[in-house]
């Protein structure tokens, strides 16, 4: 599909099983984002690693101390290069049409958001 460039950045501190299953319903897309960060807020647990050796098409953006969710997000918002950002949280999981509904209603100027479910009740 082509259209607009889109990067998913996912903030993180800790949660490294969240964040695989979020990158797993990434991997799951009718049509995958241009570029994956996944922002690493400090973490104790060894995040990176397990990204780069499941997903090694996904950037992992290391900060050396928990800034907050805040601050992970505007690290990972201006290391993306792309037209768009999809800030996701660690703990969603995507419909298999999100970034492609998300790249077909694309407009200039314009800030859009999927609906979100719960899992178990949705």
């Amino acid at each position: 599909m082509s259209g607009p460039t889109l990067t998913v950045v996912i903030p993180t501190f800790n949660q490294c099983a969240l964040v695989l299953e979020c990158l797993r319903s990434l991997g799951a897309q009718t049509v995958r984002p241009d570029c994956t960060i996944v922002v690493d807020d400090g973490s104790t647990e060894d995040i990176a690693e397990r990204v780069n050796r499941d997903f090694p098409d996904v950037r992992v953006l290391r900060l050396s101390n928990n800034r907050g969710f805040c601050g992970a997000a505007n690290a990972g918002l201006h290391a993306a290069t792309t037209q768009y950002v999809f800030l996701l949280n660690n703990d969603m999981t995507l419909d298999r049409e999100c970034i492609a509904e998300l790249k077909r209603r694309a407009r200039p100027d314009t800030i859009a958001t999927p609906l979100v479910l719960f899992k178990d009740d949705p």
